[in-house]
């Protein structure tokens, strides 16, 4: 997982407080790590992906994520939000996980990557960490041990 989330794709204490202004955020942080060339490509598969189902995953947990050819490599940002936003009229969200997966190779990486966090998103005891660890390299080293 070391070279799918990185240091910089973790943003903890995040003060952002809707789903679009997160959506805006991600975007244009894939742009800076030259994930994806424009940001408004990716913001918009974003809210395609969104617009089928929520990606709200219960738990205050949401795994927004999208398939493109102009994503240049799998990519998963991590947001820690300071409080937590409404995602769906039924849910509200302080954990975001946003996958970014070239279409070139989605179905493999894309599946695997999903299976994978759901795998950890149901532990009690790694959620718990995502919450309450507030510095990058715990929390890159919790990732980095899923393996793919």
């Amino acid at each position: 997982m070391n070279e799918i989330i990185k240091p910089d794709y973790i943003h903890l204490h995040c003060s952002l407080t809707t789903k679009e202004s997160l959506f805006q955020a991600a975007s244009q942080w894939a742009a800076e790590a030259q994930i994806i060339e424009n940001a408004e490509i990716f913001l918009h598969g974003l809210w395609v992906r969104e617009a089928e189902f929520s990606t709200g995953v219960g738990d205050g947990i949401a795994i927004p994520h999208c398939r493109l050819e102009a994503i240049r490599r799998p990519s998963v940002f991590f947001v820690h939000l300071e409080q937590p936003i409404c995602w769906s009229p039924d849910e509200q969200v302080d954990l975001v996980l946003v996958l970014a997966v070239p279409l070139s190779n989605a179905e493999n990486t894309h599946i695997k990557l999903l299976s994978q966090l759901a795998r950890k998103l149901i532990d009690e005891t790694f959620v718990g960490q995502l919450r309450s660890l507030d510095k990058v390299s715990d929390i890159c080293t919790l990732f980095n041990d899923i393996q793919l």
